[in-house]
């Protein structure tokens, strides 16, 4: 049994984790007032942690570094934008929004050269990965664009879709490695 088809499962959960995260942020700061700024590293941290684990857990076929990377991506952002919630509760969004931003051009990234290792390593995952990469890439693109200044719904808006795209590449994932190992 290849290491990828043992890691199924937890590329499953994974995956599950960050699309009901990418819900949350979606629909979360429609409330407005304070909730933003404590909403958008709560989910950040959350990410993080699961990424950061998953580093550890899927190990072989996935790339450890990137993952890593990734992963400590969404902790910075976190740390900041709680870290700017407690100090400064309402300007805290605007600086969150660029910690947010920071933390999607990078994770970004890291999927598509996930997708290249994965076409590299021929494991058949890679389609996933180029898919949900240049979709954050352009999601990180609108990010950039509307600044700081954007309302938290739109931010919310751009960060869950971002992190159900990033769920639905690992779920896609981990449905290869689950045919792998049932073969």
């Amino acid at each position: 049994m290849s290491k990828r088809a043992a890691a199924w499962p937890w590329l499953a959960l994974q995956g599950v984790v960050l699309a009901v995260l990418g819900a949350g942020a979606m629909f979360g700061p429609s409330r407005g007032g304070l909730a933003p700024p404590i909403l958008f590293p709560s989910v950040l941290l959350i990410a993080g942690a699961i990424g950061l684990i998953m580093a550890f857990v899927a190990k072989g076929d996935m790339h450890r570094g990137l993952n890593l990377a990734s992963a400590g991506a969404a902790l910075a952002a976190a740390i900041g934008g709680g870290t700017l919630a407690l100090a400064a509760p309402l300007i805290a969004t605007g600086g969150q929004t660029l910690l947010i931003t920071l933390y999607m051009v990078i994770d970004a990234v890291t999927r598509v050269l996930l997708g290249f290792d994965q076409r590299r390593r021929k494991t058949g995952a890679d389609a996933w990965f180029l898919a949900s990469g240049p979709f954050d890439i352009l999601l990180s693109g609108l990010m950039i664009t509307i600044g700081a200044v954007a309302p938290a719904w739109i931010v919310g808006a751009l960060l869950g879709l971002e992190l159900v795209a990033d769920g639905c590449a690992l779920v896609g994932m981990s449905l290869i490695g689950h045919k792998t190992a049932a073969t």
